[in-house]
């Protein structure tokens, strides 16, 4: 496994507002916790880095890290469509 996947697999462990609600298993929950289990060992996950702009210094004051998971159509999706719950801090 390469390094830059090997780190969001560290990041994605560190998820927060997690309850019991989430916990509960569903077949199309399942169905997209395996694909993207496997999307991840696949090393299909791609990063890209969103600047974060302060108006007020009128610079650039760091950036935000957001994985997106290409699919076969073309399209992209954010893990956040995936898990609306996810919360991912580094």
């Amino acid at each position: 496994m390469n390094l830059k996947f090997k780190k969001v697999n560290e990041i994605f462990t560190q998820i927060t507002g997690f309850d019991e609600s989430q916990s509960k298993s569903t077949p199309e929950l399942l169905s997209q916790e395996h694909n993207l289990s496997q999307g991840i060992e696949n090393e299909e996950l791609v990063l890209f880095y969103q600047p974060k702009y302060n108006t007020k210094q009128n610079k650039i004051v760091g950036f935000e890290a957001l994985a997106r998971w290409p699919q076969l159509d073309g399209t992209m999706v954010s893990l956040m469509t995936l898990f609306p719950s996810l919360r991912v801090t580094a």
